[in-house]
């Protein structure tokens, strides 16, 4: 894998400023494991499938997830639940995801196929991959983290 920090940075902050009308600026940005955890946290992710196999994850603090919701679905923090929180950082792990997805598509040349959405309370981690990029993304006040995890199994064209 090549380094995309610069393409993955511009796709954080495109969404950012089209689904939020807020600007991500990259605090931090480091290889490998990624020292972030919130005391409240939701985790999004996404799995990529194809000649480039890995997942996308990205995890914030639980009030950076309801400050997105109520900018999504235009309502105030009181009138928000858990369930629309989780909505909405299952959209924002699923277009970056997408458009990462192409990235890595074009660059291995070969399609490659997103999962749905999983959300959870937690920092998400997936057996067999490693962290290949992870970005510190400043939001205001609140701090968003998105990782690049790359998986070390290779893809069997031979059994589709």
């Amino acid at each position: 894998m090549i380094a995309w920090t610069e393409e993955i940075v511009d796709v954080v902050q495109a969404v950012s400023t089209a689904l939020l009308g807020t600007e991500a600026a990259l605090a931090h940005a480091e290889k490998g494991h990624c020292a972030f955890e919130p005391r409240d946290v939701l985790a999004g992710c996404v799995t990529i499938d194809g000649p480039w196999r890995g997942a996308v994850v990205i995890a914030c603090s639980r009030i950076l997830a309801y400050r997105t919701a109520a900018q999504m679905f235009g309502c105030s923090l009181e009138q928000l639940t858990d369930e629309q929180a989780r909505d909405a950082m299952g959209e924002i792990v699923n277009v970056v995801g997408g458009n990462l997805k192409s990235l890595f598509a074009s660059y291995e040349k070969g399609p490659c196929h997103l999962s749905l959405p999983i959300v959870g309370d937690q920092s998400i981690s997936i057996a067999g991959t490693k962290p290949i990029h992870c970005l510190h993304f400043k939001l205001g006040a609140d701090v968003l983290r998105v990782t690049v995890l790359e998986s070390g199994l290779t893809h069997n064209t031979e059994a589709e």
